[in-house]
Parts: structure tokens; C-alpha cells; sequence
């Protein structure tokens, strides 16, 4: 798989060296790459990519995170509820879920503490009772299995024998659950789930040393646990614990190396480890002119069949203060370590913007990023398509509003969900 990623990519490199900075095509990519939900001014909103229009599912009130499609693409979640992707009456929740990968089903943590299944006809099952210590949950790959990390912490105070930092698996058919970890006595450090390798053999998690939200900024411990038990193994001492700073290719785990704590335009780089030893290899070394960011590989199909590579948005090293000077573009690699970046020629954007969130189509074919103006503390974003193979830069196709800005890092992988 690696070798066809890296035959894709030099093919990349030479269409773009022949093309140069192509002209905006029109505001709609041709054929059909799915659905988009976004958040834009607190409403919910569906991007027909098969055509490019637009309408509203929530008029208001809805938060800037949590959008996901169901797996089946019926439904759409966000924090506080869930609607049909046709539109119709709002479901309302307790806060952001997860949708099961196999089912439209989503795990809902309760305010105090519980778990319940909530599915989309209405019908919630709880799993776990009010007052466990729910603190987080992911689904396994094929959905039979759910992950949830356990803290119970009343203070330094409180009887240690009362603290509980554990992470257990929870047969979702029959609710039987197994602890699968647990910290040692008088230590505090909840686990926060990432998530399953994808043959369901691994689990990923960081560890939040002392709880604490401000060591958590800079990047906290990231380890690797069998879903089988025994002792975890640290993949990095340090890595931010951000969904776009992490994506699997095949099935090797690419991360951006925490080298700026979190200031992310501070020199980050990139590694690739694999499971069963997770020895981590230098793709592109942290500490070089270029600050690499968010990552995304295509699917092990498109591949497969040569599509796409190790999509990076990357941008000057620089202190980005004040906020606002990212000024990043997107670069395809080859997700093998000393490998050579190529930057995609359309996506330098103009002066005082940035390109954001790579997301590669099912087929390999087209990326989807989002163009942002910084200003200060947020930014605001157009979306856009590009054709890295033909050279086609398609847009702006749609406005999707504003999102926050932290320390370089935009807040788009929670208020965008692509059903491809």
C-alpha cells in the first residue's frame, strides 16, 4: 500500500509542476462526492455535493462541534440532539454522542455521570448507571464493542480508595463489561479515548496527568493498550490531543509530533508507528521552517487503486502572535519516513489566509479543505475542492461560517462532517 501511496504521489507532484497555479474552476465539483454538514451563525446546515445547494436542518441553537453523519448517512448528529439528514423534527440529547459504526444507535454520556444508547427512532437503553464516572466512550470497528474511560475523583482530599481511573469494554448487545485498565493507587490521570485501530486489535488513549486542563494544552502522554489486556505502551511522551493531528493509512498510525506544545505553528512534524511495537519513524522532522499540521489519508480502497496519499496542511514556522498568521497550504507525501513533501500549487492561498482541514473523497480523487480568514481568536471559512491529479481548484462552494482559534489550531473537524 505504501509503495502504490508513494507512485500517487510522485504522479501528484509532476501533474502540479505541469499545470501550475490553476484558475478557479466553478463553485461545484463534477460527479457526486456526497453530502456536507456544517454549523454556520448557530444553524445546521446540508451541502448537496451533487449539485452544491444548500439547505437548513436546525434553524438555530446549535453548537460549533460534535457533527457527525450516521453510518448510514440518514442521520445527523451535533452536541444537543440529532435530525434526519431529509430534515424533520429535531431529537433532542444531553449533550455530543457517538454514532455506532454498524447501527443508527448513539452513545450518549449523561450529566451525571451514566451511559445510555439512544437510538434514532427514540428508544434509549441506558448502559451504564448515573454516578459510574463516565468521562469517555468510542466504538470499536465493527460496532459490537463500545470503550468507555472511568473517573471517579472527588479531590485530593478524598479516601484514594474512592478514586477510580480505569477504561472498560462494554459488549454492546448484552452490557457485559470487562476492565480492561486501570492506574495504579493515588494516581489521577483520566484516560481520554481516541479510539480502535482499525482491525479492532488496539486501543488508543492519552492519559490527562493530574486532570489537569492546562497540562493537557501542551500535550499529554499517548499510549496504546490490546483490546486483549495486559500493559499499555507509550507511542509519544507527548502528542495534542486534537482528531486532525492523528490519521490511520492503512494500517500505520500517522501523528504530528508535539514539538511546540500548544503553539502548533512552532516547528510540529510528522511520524508513523505501527502496532505491535509502535516504534515511531520521522516522516517530516519537527523543528524545520515548516510547521506541519492537520493530516488525512485516503481510504485503504482508493489506495488500493493509487488514489490520493498523505495529505498535510503546512505552513511558515513562526511564534503566530497574534493569532492569525498560519497561513498554511496543503503538501502531499508519501507516508514513509525521509520522505520529500510536494505543495500543492492552488492551494497557496492569498495573503492573510489559510488552508485547513484536508479531506480526502472516498475514491482518492478530490480534496476538500476549507479556505479560512483568520481574525484573531476565530476565522472564517469557505469550502473548496481540489482535483490534485488534474489540477482543478473548484470554488468557493459554500460559506461555512466561523470557528475558533487556538494557538494556530482551528476548530473546522468539529462543525464539518462528510458523508462520502
Amino acid at each position: 500500500m505504501r509503495l502504490r501511496i508513494a507512485a500517487a504521489v510522485v504522479a501528484v507532484a509532476a501533474c502540479v509542476s505541469a499545470a501550475g497555479a490553476a484558475a478557479t474552476a466553478p463553485r461545484c465539483p463534477p460527479g457526486d462526492l456526497g453530502t456536507v454538514a456544517f454549523v454556520r451563525g448557530g444553524a445546521l446546515e446540508l451541502l448537496d455535493l451533487h449539485g452544491c445547494a444548500t439547505r437548513t436542518l436546525v434553524a438555530a441553537k446549535v453548537q460549533r462541534f460534535g457533527i457527525q453523519f450516521s453510518h448510514d448517512g440518514r442521520w445527523v448528529a451535533f452536541s444537543g440532539g440529532f435530525v434526519s439528514a431529509r430534515g424533520g423534527p429535531v431529537h433532542r440529547v444531553a449533550g455530543a454522542g457517538d454514532w455506532s459504526p454498524a447501527a443508527d444507535v448513539l452513545a450518549i454520556g449523561t450529566s451525571k455521570g451514566g451511559l445510555e444508547l439512544v437510538g434514532a427512532g427514540g428508544r434509549t437503553r441506558p448502559l451504564l448507571p448515573d454516578g459510574w464516572g463516565v468521562h469517555t466512550d468510542v466504538f470499536s470497528p465493527d460496532g459490537k464493542t463500545l470503550a468507555v474511560s472511568r473517573s471517579l475523583y472527588e479531590g485530593p482530599s478524598s479516601p484514594w480508595r474512592t478514586w477510580h481511573q480505569e477504561i472498560w469494554l462494554i459488549d454492546v448487545a448484552t452490557g457485559r463489561r470487562r476492565e480492561l485498565f486501570h492506574l495504579g493507587p493515588k494516581q489521577v490521570a483520566p484516560a481520554v479515548l481516541q479510539g480502535f485501530s482499525p482491525d479492532g486489535r488496539w486501543l488508543l488513549f492519552w492519559e490527562d496527568s493530574y486532570n489537569s486542563a492546562s497540562l493537557a494544552a501542551d500535550g499529554l502522554p499517548f499510549l496504546a493498550v490490546r483490546v486483549t489486556g495486559g500493559r499499555p505502551v507509550t507511542i509519544a511522551p507527548y502528542q495534542l490531543g486534537k482528531s486532525t493531528f492523528l490519521a490511520w493509512c492503512g494500517g500505520s498510525l500517522v501523528y504530528v509530533i508535539d514539538h511546540g506544545g500548544r503553539e502548533v505553528t512552532e516547528g510540529d512534524g510528522i511520524a508513523i508507528t505501527s502496532p505491535p511495537a509502535w516504534r515511531s519513524k520521522t516522516i517530516l522532522p519537527a523543528g524545520g521552517k515548516t510547521s506541519w499540521n492537520s493530516v488525512a489519508c485516503p481510504t485503504a480502497a482508493a489506495a488500493a487503486k493509487g488514489g490520493g496519499g498523505l495529505a498535510i496542511a503546512g505552513g511558515p514556522t513562526n511564534g503566530d502572535s497574534p493569532f492569525g498568521q498560519e497561513h498554511r497550504s496543503l503538501w502531499l507525501v508519501s507516508p514513509t519516513p525521509g520522505a520529500k513533501p510536494s505543495r500543492l500549487s492552488q492551494t497557496v492561498a492569498p495573503k492573510g489566509q489559510t488552508d485547513e482541514l484536508p479531506m480526502w473523497s472516498r475514491d482518492g480523487r478530490w480534496l476538500l479543505f476549507v479556505r479560512t480568514k483568520p481574525g484573531g481568536l476565530s476565522g472564517r471559512g469557505s469550502l473548496y475542492a481540489l482535483d490534485p491529479f488534474g489540477g482543478n481548484l473548484v470554488g468557493p462552494i459554500a460559506d461555512v461560517g466561523t470557528t475558533g482559534n487556538s494557538y494556530g489550531s482551528y476548530g473546522w473537524a468539529g462543525q464539518i462532517g462528510w458523508r462520502r
